[in-house]
């Protein structure tokens, strides 16, 4: 009777586990499904960045074809890229995001697991590896393209998984390859390891056999972490490493209303709870020290909502919620009988603490995911809707854009918006990359060079007049290009363009200009003799334009007239560029209406210009008039 009974109680607590997977499954191909809407849709809108997504491919590419080359660099910086270094056989995008977007979300199951082990109950876990899912922490982590930092998330939790589950050497592996996703992510398993072996003799238990596992721990890691320091130099340029800086007492002081925040937006979901954990409080303490006084912005609130800065946080704000919980006695624990989908008899204090968490959560997820309904109005604000508002024909001209460009071509200058340049095969061993200086970027910087090969540039990205620090805009790496004379126009289509080095034939792929300047708050105009700038167009080619401007005339004289003002600084003529003078066109006997109305005016471009500026020169009025939108649309193409 006994045996039958046992056998009957595993089959029942098999059946609990399968209902208990299937619903976690359930939630993580919903995650999957939502989330690779998203990360397609931010290729696909130009949203994607070559830091992180077209970096982390050329690592990965460079460690798989040339090792050695990158082997100093990887040991001390992300020793991982060697077992990761495979991946970059798939050279699609896509596979890369939605492959980050895969590894995060099976988190939620070693998360189950520890959470049954731990609080010995199915629904609790559930409910807690569900709550991972929609946690708003997760949401920037996956929404800052790919990176390695997200994979130290599903390592260490599920390394520490097995460990509770005593598989040590599976443990082993898992924690301190969290720590080598990039320095210096080795402090945590690092750390993590040490507080076991300072409990152990705190207690006096000196058996090395029974606790040999901490010390593989400890000492691998510390092993990785004094190669990373030696390489950087000394411990005090570590604060660099995690983009800081040591002004410490001025960096507590800036936005330390937004810090604050941000530790209360972490704490709070979880009843501050997780910071009562003294083993889990201590691995939270280098992502809070960095917020408080590392004087990077993206480590505290709202800047830190959009990047994957959270990674190494996440885990110790989970753990450290399951751990206090499992050690707190209520005394209604015993009276709990549970069936997965309902609680009988009684909902103990423990039940209640972890639902309500749960439900704030969700709450939360409603203002701080891309896709929660109050997004828009916080200053999280992803702007999901613009997002998925692309148009997939321009993806797929900049894809064939990039196609022009040969593999064993090594020098390129493109935007921080076109990680597709980066996913060419053969890669280049040394991609220059404008605006965001690395280890990997060209740094313009005012110090040009004429060895770059090929410049990709999309005037439409909010990166085209963006720098950083000391380095020029692509904007201005453009202007220098072109004008210097050693480069022309190879491709031009929805308005990215290629320039390529000594390259003298028409353009290989064109598509006509359409260039549009729309205002969100109208740009007013008072009638003056002087002249306002209006556009910047970076080149034109030869052919016939149509340009429009959407005015609201208010009380313009009855001889109407608006005159613009277009200096074309430079004009391509005989395999050399020559500067012209300025060039007027007006439009006469403009109809007085007090509502926007399209003024357009007829261009003949003969040459090929260069660097052209629209202005207002004049117009006949007597108050004020305000434009809305400026669109250039090329007609036809003369050759």
């Amino acid at each position: 009777m006994g045996i039958f009974n046992s056998k009957l109680q595993q089959k029942c607590s098999l059946k609990k586990d399968i209902i208990s997977i299937t619903i976690i499954a359930i939630g993580i191909i919903l995650y999957n499904y939502i989330w690779d809407i998203i990360t397609s849709a931010k290729i696909y809108s130009f949203g994607a960045s070559v830091f992180d997504l077209g970096v982390f491919y050329q690592s990965l590419w460079i460690t798989l074809h040339d090792p050695l080359k990158v082997f100093i660099s990887n040991l001390k910086n992300a020793p991982i890229n060697f077992l990761l270094s495979p991946l970059s056989l798939d050279d699609n995008m896509f596979f890369f995001v939605h492959l980050q977007t895969l590894w995060l979300s099976l988190t939620a199951v070693p998360l189950y697991f520890i959470s049954i082990k731990k609080l010995n109950s199915r629904f609790l876990g559930i409910l807690i590896s569900l709550s991972f899912l929609v946690f708003f922490g997760l949401a920037g982590v996956n929404w800052f393209d790919v990176h390695r930092q997200s994979l130290f998330i599903p390592l260490f939790i599920s390394g520490y998984a097995l460990l509770i589950y005593n598989k040590n050497r599976g443990a082993i592996i898992l924690l301190v390859l969290s720590g080598l996703v990039r320095f210096p992510y080795i402090i945590f398993p690092l750390i993590f390891g040490l507080s076991y072996i300072i409990e152990n003799f705190y207690y006096k238990n000196f058996n090395f056999k029974s606790n040999k596992v901490y010390y593989y721990i400890f000492f691998i890691s510390l092993i990785f972490f004094i190669i990373g320091i030696v390489h950087i130099g000394s411990a005090g340029s570590l604060i660099s490493e995690a983009h800081g800086n040591t002004n410490y007492f001025n960096n507590f002081k800036s936005s330390l209303d937004n810090k604050i925040f941000t530790v209360f937006l972490f704490l709070a979901p979880f009843f501050m709870l997780p910071a009562l954990s003294k083993r889990w409080l201590i691995l939270m303490l280098p992502f809070f020290f960095l917020s408080f006084f590392s004087g990077y912005p993206d480590y505290a609130f709202p800047n830190d909502q959009f990047y994957q800065y959270y990674s190494a946080i996440i885990p110790f704000l989970y753990l450290g919620f399951i751990d206090v919980l499992s050690n707190l006695k209520f005394n209604d624990d015993h009276l709990i009988k549970e069936n997965i989908f309902r609680i009988k008899k009684y909902v103990s204090a423990k039940y209640k603490i972890v639902i309500a968490m749960f439900i704030i959560i969700i709450l939360l997820a409603l203002f701080y995911e891309p896709y929660g309904v109050f997004n828009n109005d916080t200053q999280a604000n992803f702007d999901l809707k613009g997002t998925l508002d692309y148009n997939i024909t321009e993806y797929h001209d900049l894809k064939s854009v990039v196609k022009l460009i040969p593999g064993n071509a090594p020098y390129i200058i493109y935007q921080n918006s076109m990680p597709e340049v980066s996913f060419r095969d053969p890669m280049a061993q040394t991609s220059y990359v404008c605006y965001i200086p690395d280890n990997h970027t060209f740094y313009i910087n005012n110090q040009w060079t004429k060895n770059i090969n090929y410049v990709v540039i999309d005037p439409n990205s909010w990166f085209w007049f963006a720098n950083n620090g000391a380095n020029n805009s692509i904007y201005s790496a453009f202007n220098y290009y072109i004008l210097s004379g050693d480069y022309r126009v190879k491709a031009e289509d929805n308005n990215v363009v290629l320039l390529e080095k000594n390259y003298n034939g028409k353009p290989v792929i064109y598509e006509p200009d359409n260039y549009v300047n729309a205002y969100k708050t109208p740009l007013k105009i008072n009638n003056t003799s002087g002249s306002t700038f209006l556009a910047n167009y970076i080149s034109l080619q030869p052919g016939n334009y149509t340009l429009s401007l959407c005015v609201y005339t208010n009380n313009i004289s009855e001889q109407n007239y608006i005159e613009l003002n277009l200096t074309y600084l430079y004009e391509f003529n005989h395999k050399s560029w020559t500067k012209v003078p300025l060039f007027n066109i007006s439009s006469e006997n403009i109809k007085v209406k007090n509502t926007f109305e399209d003024i357009k005016f007829n261009l003949n471009i003969p040459v090929e210009m260069a660097g052209v500026n629209l202005y207002i020169n004049k117009y006949n009025g007597t108050n004020y008039f305000e434009i809305k939108s400026i669109k250039m649309h090329q007609d036809n193409y003369i050759v």
